[in-house]
């Protein structure tokens, strides 16, 4: 990422705390990369094409946790893995083995991110910043079009079968 274009130092601190939200929160890109990273592990001897999907979407997320991180530190501040409520918890990731529980649960989430960057871009004095959300909630909605792919594919139902 090229940080020198993305607007500079010094913006007000609700600006990096929107920032620090999305890439450390309870439902941040951190915990997003680290729950895909755990079904792809979980998934790899019962469903390998699955478990190559969830590895292909921790990767999309851990280049958007490498973005934040870096229009975090433009800010003055510093991209660790907490938000001034506390401490990123392993507690936010869902631990469930069962394939279309993951994936609905997987979409849910999902659906969550994707208004949390397009609100956090909306609050955004700098509008370089505000486009790169935006293009941020736009992989997340592509992410969440996968996932109601994989959802039909394996008939998975509300409930959660299988």
């Amino acid at each position: 990422m090229d940080c020198k274009n993305t607007g500079g130092r010094g913006r007000p601190d609700r600006q990096r705390q929107l920032l620090q939200e999305l890439y450390a929160g309870p439902r941040g890109e951190l915990t997003s990369m680290l729950q895909y990273l755990y079904q792809s592990c979980v998934l790899a001897p019962v469903d390998p094409e699955l478990a190559r999907a969830m590895d292909a979407m921790a990767k999309v997320e851990a280049h958007h946790l490498e973005i934040l991180g870096a229009l975090i530190a433009l800010r003055d501040g510093t991209p660790s893995y907490g938000t001034p409520a506390g401490w990123w918890s392993g507690q936010s990731v869902y631990y469930g083995r069962a394939p279309c529980r993951m994936l609905l649960e997987d979409l849910r989430r999902k659906v969550e991110s994707t208004s949390a960057c397009l609100r956090a871009a909306g609050q955004m004095e700098d509008p370089e910043t505000a486009r790169i959300l935006r293009r941020m909630a736009g992989d997340e909605a592509a992410q969440g079009e996968l996932l109601r792919t994989l959802i039909a594919r394996r008939q998975c139902r509300r409930e959660g079968r299988n």
